[in-house]
């Protein structure tokens, strides 16, 4: 039995693996395509990958690995303008990266709309600049200053609201895991159901409420279960879905609880409203290789034989040594 499917932290060690050889397929993928931007954004993600580990707690965050397939599919399917578009993303992870991790690191990241998102933090908006163009971030001491347009906004806290910061709000209360409730980020549609738009104030403290009294039923009747998912899930994903419940309505909202799957809770659905528990990294979206259970069919322990949607990678990412970053089976 391979060991991901055994430990849990071989599986998520796997399954970050799997993310950051996505991640070098993509920027192979590009040779040269992504312009200026992306090799700026690749090479200061080189940078913030010396200082062990803050790189990647971005990397981890569950809708990377749907940017980076929609990415790639869209590269090889050959749509117009599809090049320059990922170097938004990896500019803005590596920001985020950066003022996590406290690091003196300009990072420029190119927004649209007026608004610039840092995944896992939260979103600025701007006023009184261009609705697109390039701004640069900056960690400092516990938050983080933007420039843009001859303008600077500081930002004291990432995790409080400001004039025109909206955080990514956090969930954690009577025992319950401090999870991320992720209700701005523009890949969190990656689940195959609509999502809401953000979510007032009373919304999310509904969420909350419902979080808390689900892990309390979960702890009081299967403890190994809550134990092994409070290690692996991250990320709430509220979305508006019809469910068993919702009685045939579109009102019903629904939830994703995003992460590694932990060995012991695979099979096990958490009812926090209504809600499903989802590992995107445990396979890929687009993998034709599984069953109606959803279980990935190994079919031998050749390279040739891996899922071509799940195990791209054959180059290392960056920072990356090739003795650590190769002969591995994904997940």
């Amino acid at each position: 039995m391979p060991a991901a499917v055994a430990d849990d932290g071989e599986l998520r060690s796997e399954q970050h693996e799997l993310t950051r050889l996505l991640l070098a397929d993509l920027h192979r993928e590009l040779d040269g395509r992504g312009g200026d931007a992306w090799a700026r954004a690749w090479e200061l993600a080189g940078t913030v990958d010396r200082h062990p580990g803050t790189l990647d707690g971005v990397l981890t965050h569950p809708y990377t690995r749907g940017w980076l397939l929609g990415s790639l599919d869209a590269l090889r399917e050959g749509g117009a303008g599809a090049a320059p578009l990922p170097a938004a993303r990896l500019a803005s992870t590596v920001a985020a990266a950066a003022v996590r991790g406290g690091l003196d690191l300009a990072v420029p990241v190119p927004y649209e709309g007026g608004t610039l998102l840092l995944p896992t933090l939260g979103e600025l908006r701007f006023s009184g600049v261009e609705p697109s163009g390039t701004a640069e971030v900056r960690p400092v001491e516990k938050g983080l200053l933007v420039r843009a347009g001859g303008s600077e906004t500081r930002i004291p806290r990432p995790d409080e609201p400001g004039a025109c910061w909206r955080p990514v709000r956090r969930l954690g209360r009577d025992g319950a895991p401090d999870l991320a409730i992720d209700d701005l980020d523009p890949y969190r549609d990656c689940f195959g159901v609509p999502v809401p738009p953000r979510l007032g104030h009373d919304e999310a403290a509904a969420w909350t409420d419902r979080l808390a009294c689900a892990w309390g039923l979960l702890r009081a009747r299967a403890p190994e279960q809550a134990a092994a998912a409070a290690a692996s899930l991250t990320t709430l994903t509220p979305s508006t879905a019809r469910g068993p419940r919702s009685g045939g309505t579109e009102s019903a909202l629904w939830a994703s609880l995003c992460g590694p799957v932990p060995r012991s809770w695979r099979r096990c659905c958490c009812a926090a409203g209504a809600g499903r528990a989802c590992g995107p990294c445990w396979r890929s979206p687009t993998c034709t290789r599984t069953t109606a259970g959803g279980r990935i069919r190994r079919r031998g322990r050749s390279r040739r034989s891996r899922c071509p949607s799940c195990w791209r990678g054959r180059t290392n990412a960056p920072g990356c040594a090739p003795s650590t970053r190769t002969g591995r089976r994904p997940p």
